[in-house]
């Protein structure tokens, strides 16, 4: 397609497209309808600000394929602009168990209504619940992998180095607490953000025995010395039996409970109890234990260290995203820039600063192809009380195709029914 800048209600049919051959598959299905572009706020595609596109038309190409004695069908759909293309091309990526084709990543497909051709896969998932896809039977792991659409960036970097000139792979999965109150000032301003988490020397153990208002109960509660206990082990991150480090931890101004909370907890009749965050629990019962009805209540430290070991024997290989290597993607000219938000409550972000401190050791002049952004108070991409960098893939393209390397990106917070509050410059890592 890419000699055609220009497809219009009578070509948008199956007719007018060739069956594409791809080695070891077999195409199922090719469909082709038009649809109309929506509106999409800020925050919702990824990377981006808002987009407001009205009255444009775009060919949804569909195609469904299959390798053959795999039992598997995956669903592949290209956003073709109606009015003139301008030459660009964006695949799209995914979040959580989703491989892509859900509700996030058609907001990101939206640009095809400002020319741009996008695409996306659901990698044959078929579904957010990884109970339905994942075991064939207990003990028998169906699919291997799926995770947001930064780890994906970063694949496609270092294993498929000639797919993209140009990827912005945001807060990698790769690898409000009273600590906001006692570091927010560090960075010299009061503003319900802590710009630089290394600063931020707070101890929970000095509320202990400390009264708080807890909506979940109706009531007061006392903060315990086990509760900060949680809260500093959330913060140090994993550690093993011999209490060696495993991993980074959260920041001090990242969500330890709730939706997305490492620390969750799911209180009833005033009684509360531990709640696992579920793609963490999923991951543990369907991939490692291969059980998805085994009870993850009373693992034990033990337990933990095996499970964790287990992850990386079994899957490194598969999903792992670490590999520094990135001399491939840097001698064809290519071009990556990410961010991370200081406040993520699921993907510590030192884990991004780990991963870019490794590629700058094999390479100094990292600068030149990859850059790295922290948005403090961001929490998982979008969100929290921060600056959201909305021009990070502007700040893409622009380096791409004009050479310009972002030196700053611009990022803007919004509260939700008041409307823009501030904005503020990122500066690139380091």
């Amino acid at each position: 397609m890419s000699a055609v800048n220009t497809i219009s209600a009578a070509l948008c049919s199956t007719n007018s497209f060739q069956t594409p051959a791809v080695y070891g598959a077999e195409i199922l299905s090719l469909e082709a309808t038009l649809h109309y572009s929506v509106n999409v706020p800020l925050g919702y595609y990824t990377n981006n600000g808002a987009v407001h596109v009205t009255d444009a038309n775009f060919c949804n190409v569909t195609i469904s394929y299959t390798h053959p004695g795999q039992n598997d069908t995956i669903h592949v759909q290209v956003w073709l602009p109606e009015e003139s293309w301008n030459r660009r091309m964006q695949g799209i990526g995914c979040g959580g168990w989703a491989a892509g084709l859900f509700y996030l990543s058609f907001m990101g497909m939206t640009a095809t209504g400002r020319r741009i051709c996008t695409l996306s896969t659901d990698a044959g998932l078929g579904s957010l619940d990884p109970r339905i896809w994942a075991l064939l039977s207990p003990g028998n792991v169906n699919m291997n992998g799926c995770s947001q659409g930064g780890r994906q960036g970063l694949v496609l970097a270092q294993r498929y180095p000639d797919a993209y000139d140009g990827i912005a792979a945001s807060a990698p999965a790769i690898n409000w607490a009273a600590g906001i109150a006692s570091c927010d000032g560090s960075d010299g301003v009061l503003d319900g953000v802590i710009s630089d988490p290394c600063l931020c020397t707070f101890d929970p153990q000095t509320l202990v025995g400390t009264l708080i208002s807890c909506t979940d109960i109706g009531g007061t509660l006392e903060i315990s010395a086990a509760a900060a206990a949680v809260a500093e082990a959330t913060w140090g991150g994993a550690r093993s039996v011999n209490n060696s480090s495993l991993w980074f931890g959260v920041n001090q101004d990242a969500t330890l409970t709730g939706f997305s909370g490492l620390a969750g907890t799911s209180c009833t009749n005033g009684t509360c109890v531990s709640a696992t965050f579920s793609i963490s629990g999923d991951w543990i019962k369907l991939f490692i234990l291969k059980n998805s009805t085994d009870d993850l209540s009373n693992m034990s430290h033990t337990d933990f260290d095996h499970i964790l070991r287990a992850s990386v024997q079994q899957y490194s290989s598969i999903i792992g995203t670490a590999d520094p290597d990135l001399s491939e993607f840097r001698n064809r000219s290519g071009k990556m820039d990410s961010f991370h938000g200081l406040a993520d409550p699921i993907i510590p972000p030192m884990g991004s600063k780990h991963y870019y401190d490794a590629v700058t050791a094999l390479n100094p002049s990292i600068h030149d192809y990859y850059r790295l952004f922290f948005a403090p108070g961001i929490t998982h991409c979008f969100g929290g009380s921060g600056a959201f960098p909305d021009t990070t893939f502007a700040a893409l393209r622009r380096w791409v195709e004009n050479g310009t390397a972002p030196d700053i990106v611009n990022a803007t917070s919004v509260v939700y029914g008041q409307g823009l509050t501030f904005e503020r410059l990122l500066c690139p890592y380091p």
